[in-house]
């Protein structure tokens, strides 16, 4: 597995996967030996549509750029320095045209996928940036529900709060399965949420029990608990959760953008407006500066 073509976001990077030598040539084997037993078993006809159609799935593959965007703050809080990085690594990867599918990911050598908002930068700072800081979360969190390309959350470590909420904004979420929890803890911050977040989950959680346990209890889950509940759509162990992104990423292949981009604005209309949204609702009775 090789990664090219790096490009740093302050503590951020976006990296462009490769497929080596061994890897395609194992493709090629099975491609051969796949191709061997259809032209035992089916016509000439059906042989030359087979041909069609692996063609047409390595295009896929060896066209078409995986793309990795890569958390290097440790922690990963969000505050006003990481979102403004990590919204010039997503202009990057939307100007990426031939870019089929974007996966993000904490660094190898953290424990984190992402904590959430940085409350040890906003609590000096005061109530009016908490909220403007939310706000700006808000945002980045409608601009990942509504990307252009297909998503993939690879959830290397511990996922809280704005960070959990931010796992379910994207399309798929791939889990550690033995290190790391998932969890929405607002009820143990004593933070409520705006609408935008709210709305966020109960778009991606279709579960009432679970919805109750994970929002309102603020209840943690490991990997497999998460994966049986379909918080998740996978786990993997660490030392391969990025090589099952990538094989989903290659499941996925190549959907078209503006396709995708208006499904995706039709399916999450009343989210997307949520989220962009102003008006706070509810999080402006925050007790945390009184």
């Amino acid at each position: 597995m090789k990664w090219i073509n790096k490009k740093e976001f302050g503590k951020f990077s976006v990296e462009e996967y490769k497929e080596d030598e061994i890897e395609n040539k194992d493709n090629n084997i099975l491609e051969d030996d796949t191709n061997k037993q259809n032209q035992q078993q089916i016509n000439n006809s059906n042989n030359n549509n087979n041909k069609n159609n692996n063609s047409n799935n390595n295009n896929i593959n060896n066209k078409n750029k995986i793309l990795l965007l890569k958390m290097n703050d440790y922690e990963n809080r969000f505050n006003p320095i990481n979102l403004k990085y990590i919204n010039q690594a997503l202009d990057y990867i939307e100007s990426v045209e031939d870019c089929c599918c974007l996966i993000t990911t904490g660094t190898d050598q953290s424990k984190y996928y992402s904590l959430g908002l940085d409350l040890e930068w906003v609590k000096p700072r005061g109530k009016s940036s908490f909220f403007n800081l939310l706000y700006d979360l808000c945002v980045l969190l409608e601009r990942i529900l509504m990307f252009p390309i297909p998503t993939i959350s690879c959830i290397n470590g511990h996922s809280y709060a704005g960070g959990a909420i931010f796992s379910l904004a994207h399309d798929y979420r791939v889990m550690n399965d033995s290190k790391g929890f998932i969890c929405v803890n607002a009820i143990d911050n004593n933070i409520p949420l705006p609408p935008g977040l709210i709305d966020t989950m109960k778009c991606k959680i279709n579960t009432p029990s679970l919805y109750r346990d994970f929002v309102l209890m603020g209840k943690r889950y490991g990997g497999l608990d998460a994966e049986k509940l379909q918080l998740v759509d996978r786990t993997s162990n660490p030392s391969t959760i990025l090589e099952e992104s990538i094989k989903l990423a290659k499941e996925i292949g190549f959907k078209d953008k503006l396709t995708f981009s208006c499904l995706k604005i039709e399916s999450y209309k009343s989210v997307s407006q949520s989220l962009l949204n102003k008006d706070l609702g509810q999080a402006l009775k925050l007790k945390m500066f009184d």
